[in-house]
């Protein structure tokens, strides 16, 4: 992967001279709104699939998801008048990033899946939302991303708010209430530090979606991501069905359908917009920080409408969830905003514009 960034500038490379960035221009700011609206999104639909699990297996939920977004992704391409996934002749073999993000996105999916039938709800969505220190370390290796000391600030201090939501039994200990009462949940058929193995090297992969996103920028279409990945993850769902690892369930009231349907809207709306707003970004960190909020409304969900009362370890955790966001988010905004003239001197434009890049 790092071969082929030498065709491509950095993605925090100056524009010199009105040198056009190859990864189009950075919209940080819609960027930001469209990862935030991903984030309900994805949090809406895991609340939809604990409801929805009483009566579809794992695999037909994220077979149903992915179906509707391969439906969708692909119509979508035919109105924009492109191929689902780019053509081989074009540079820097574009083709093979964008399956690669299909590749990636699919794998740590299927990972997470898994992880939550071999650990507590608490400790695997601990270990997964690590994928930001991830990030912030294959960033610069792979796409050449300069890295602010308040990034690496904004990452240990969101990872330590998901510490403290998730609150894992081996920081916490096993009496902790978010994790007792779900420890009935696991039904364990590896041991428990291999389990923990493979939850991080699903965070790891993670991770490398926001790596290709970033370096793909607005060089492919949104909705080319969104086909590969639903193609891929579509694969990874009807391998355990075909062979019957998961059991198929057809409920007899309808009721169970509609719902199922409405987790795959939901899921429909964060993928767009997660690809979307990862292109309109180009920061590998800033995204990763920025997804960190789905966590923050899943568990908002949880004491709303599934009974799981908030605590003070929930509302502290929230608290560093959303400040290490803004602790990277929040300078870059104010640097936009003064290079579209909205603070302080406009004629002071391009150079605003170039630090842009210089920052993230």
């Amino acid at each position: 992967m790092q071969g082929t960034t030498g065709t491509v500038p950095a993605v925090t490379e100056p524009l010199l001279e009105g040198a056009p960035n190859p990864r189009g221009k950075v919209q940080l700011g819609k960027g930001i709104l469209l990862l935030l609206i991903s984030a309900l999104g994805f949090s809406t639909m895991s609340c939809l699939a604990s409801v929805v699990s009483r009566w579809f297996s794992s695999s037909e939920i994220m077979f149903t998801r992915c179906l509707m977004q391969l439906i969708f992704s692909y119509f979508v391409c035919c109105g924009a008048g492109i191929s689902p996934l780019p053509s081989r002749k074009e540079a820097d073999n574009l083709l093979g990033w964008v399956i690669l993000r299909g590749i990636f996105g699919a794998l740590s999916n299927w990972i997470l899946y898994y992880s939550l039938s071999q650990l507590p709800l608490a400790d695997s969505s601990s270990l997964f939302f690590t994928q930001p220190m991830f990030t912030l370390i294959l960033a610069p290796l792979v796409i050449n991303e300069r890295i602010a000391p308040r990034q690496v600030l904004a990452v240990l201090v969101a990872v330590c708010g998901v510490f403290f939501i998730a609150r894992p039994t081996w920081l916490f200990g096993a009496s902790s209430a978010a994790t007792t009462a779900i420890m009935h949940n696991v039904d364990a058929q590896i041991p428990r530090w291999l389990a923990i193995v493979v939850c991080l090297s699903g965070s790891f992969i993670a991770s490398l979606v926001f790596i290709t996103v970033t370096h793909i920028g607005k060089r492919a279409h949104w909705a080319q991501l969104v086909f590969s990945f639903a193609a891929f993850g579509t694969v990874v769902a009807t391998i355990p069905l075909y062979f019957q690892w998961s059991p198929l369930r057809m409920p007899s009231s309808p009721w169970p359908f509609v719902m199922l349907f409405l987790l795959g809207c939901c899921a429909l709306l964060g993928q767009s917009t997660f690809n979307h707003g990862m292109q309109l970004c180009q920061s590998a960190v800033t995204s990763s920080l920025v997804r960190q909020t789905d966590l923050v409304f899943a568990f908002l969900y949880q004491a709303l409408f599934l009974n799981h009362p908030l605590t003070w370890y929930t509302l502290t955790g929230g608290s560093f969830v959303l400040c290490g966001a803004l602790v990277d988010a929040v300078p870059k905004l104010v640097t936009e905003l003064k290079s579209r003239g909205y603070i302080g001197n406009a004629g002071a434009g391009r150079k605003a514009e170039c630090s842009i890049f210089n920052r993230s």
